[in-house]
């Protein structure tokens, strides 16, 4: 018998310094490849799935694209 499980962590950050916001969300990515990477050594049958939103109070909500060119570390 096979179940799908959800997990979620979620943090809010208020910075002044946009920079900063931009040094989360770089930690943010390298945890999700961290998890994702673990996740995928312990899979069975179906690849497992990770996604990264951001929202705030000026602009609705949009998903982080996890890997992509704009990473500085080439990762």
């Amino acid at each position: 018998m096979s179940s799908s499980q959800e997990l979620s962590i979620k943090i809010k950050v208020d910075f002044d310094d946009e920079e900063k916001h931009k040094i989360v969300e770089r930690a943010i990515k390298q945890a999700a490849k961290t998890l994702l990477t673990t996740c995928m050594l312990l899979k069975d049958r179906r690849d497992p799935q990770v996604s990264i939103w951001t929202e705030n109070h000026f602009i609705s909500c949009w998903e982080i694209e996890l890997f992509g060119e704009d990473d500085e570390d080439g990762n």
